[in-house]
């Protein structure tokens, strides 16, 4: 697929957090095959367990969503100004630049917010896209 030059971005609101969750096991379910047995991706799906727990942390950090004709597609959460916490990608999404949006976003508004730099903590899988 040919990536889509404009992305609808938005920010998080409370009534995603169940969209959100179902995309956040997918991906790592699917895109960290190659990089993690099912008991890591497991333990880390594990982590969005608790809907009202996911839902505070998307909301503490200035979390933008990417939906493509109803369906989730993205989501990235800048903590603290300087900290890409979270960027994942529907696997049926991946490859499409919704992930490249989304950070360029976060970027922006770093930026105008006086953010020198952002920093990550990628995993194994994500590692070549912030490269």
């Amino acid at each position: 697929m040919t990536a889509r030059p404009n992305h609808p971005l938005r920010p998080f609101m409370p009534a995603d957090t169940i969209g959100l969750r179902e995309l956040f096991a997918q991906s790592i379910e699917e895109l960290t095959q190659e990089d993690y047995d099912e008991e890591q991706r497991l333990a880390w799906i594990s982590a969005a367990e608790d809907a009202q727990a996911f839902a505070k942390r998307l909301a503490s950090m200035v979390t933008l969503v990417v939906q493509i004709d109803g369906e989730y597609a993205g989501f990235a959460s800048l903590k603290d100004n300087k900290v890409l916490d979270m960027l994942f990608v529907h696997p049926y999404h991946a490859g499409e630049g919704v992930g490249t949006a989304l950070c360029d976003a976060l970027e922006r508004i770093a930026a105008a917010r006086g953010g020198a730099e952002i920093s990550v903590d990628a995993s194994e899988t994500a590692a070549a896209f912030f490269e």
